[in-house]
């Protein structure tokens, strides 16, 4: 059988109630979004994913500190918790582009180097975001000055300016036995 004798059996009214869609796509012009709201909106998601998670990562390393057995009831241990919660906060929102005030803290004190195998270390730097300066003392002469830089750097040389009157070492650098005292009384210690 072919298609047209299946087209000729079934009734022509058979389809009368089925609703043809058209045959084009049905187009709807796209809703104009302000830009301005948009942004608001993502900001305040990701605010609110940084919030959430900030506090997920408190909570789990106040529940790890206990299981440690400190002392979570000390008012030091709550304001460095608070100060590293800040820390792990700002973390989060530099990953979506938002500020934070711990931002310039860790800019002006971490600071990243490189070794020669690649790895990237950063070193904190508290002068940076401290009060307190450093006082810097002069050495007393330019030789002191010169031996304290390279001892820093490695480098000491001793030269003897004195007469050593100690027992002479052999040639392979080990001194003479000490002669062990003569003792009369072999038999230890007197009993009374």
């Amino acid at each position: 059988m072919s298609d047209k004798d299946d087209k000729d059996k079934k009734p022509k009214n058979a389809f009368k109630n089925v609703v043809l869609f058209p045959e084009n796509k049905i187009k709807r012009p796209p809703r104009p979004t302000d830009p301005m709201a948009a942004k608001k909106m993502r900001a305040y998601q990701a605010a609110k994913f940084v919030e959430t998670a900030t506090d997920e990562i408190g909570l789990d390393l106040v529940r790890k500190f206990v299981a440690m057995g400190l002392d979570t009831r000390q008012d030091v241990f709550t304001k460095d918790l608070a100060l590293s919660m800040d820390a792990i906060r700002g973390l989060l929102y530099r990953q979506f582009s938002m500020g934070h005030p711990i931002h310039k803290v860790v800019d002006a004190s971490v600071k990243l180097r490189m070794n020669p195998a690649g790895v990237v270390t950063a070193r904190i730097e508290y002068s940076n975001i401290t009060d307190e300066t450093s006082r810097t003392t002069k050495p007393i002469n330019k030789d002191v000055s010169d031996d304290l830089n390279n001892r820093n750097h490695g480098f000491f040389q001793f030269t003897e300016d004195f007469k050593f009157d100690g027992p002479e070492f052999s040639d392979d650098g080990v001194p003479p036995f000490p002669p062990s005292p003569k003792d009369d009384d072999d038999e230890g210690p007197e009993k009374a």
